[in-house]
């Protein structure tokens, strides 16, 4: 990495960064932890055996998020959940909704 123009380059000085780069080693686990916290503010549990599975099992209803890389497959039999879900998600990141898995 480099220094920004105009900053003055010296020895026992260094640039912290504020939040991950895309493209660094460190940016999928940053990427994954911020989204483990959001799932888990919408009381979604993660499966212990896989944890790129949450799910969320009350009333009969259940609704699970499959992460891969930076892909999410929200499965539920009540579509109200997952849309009030996609919502949400939508309001906290920029996202495209496929609609169709292929």
């Amino acid at each position: 990495m480099e220094l920004p123009t105009g900053v003055a380059d010296e020895n026992n000085k260094y640039c912290r960064l504020r939040k991950s780069i895309y493209g660094l080693k460190q940016a999928s686990r940053a990427c994954y932890g911020m989204l483990d916290d959001t799932f888990r503010s919408f009381r979604l549990n993660r499966l212990k055996n896989e944890p790129c599975i949450y799910f969320l099992w009350k009333n009969h209803n259940f609704l699970t998020v499959d992460v891969y890389v930076d892909d999410l497959l929200i499965l539920s039999n009540n579509e109200s959940s997952k849309n009030e879900l996609k919502t949400a998600l939508c309001e906290r990141f920029k996202m495209n909704d496929l609609v169709k898995v292929h």
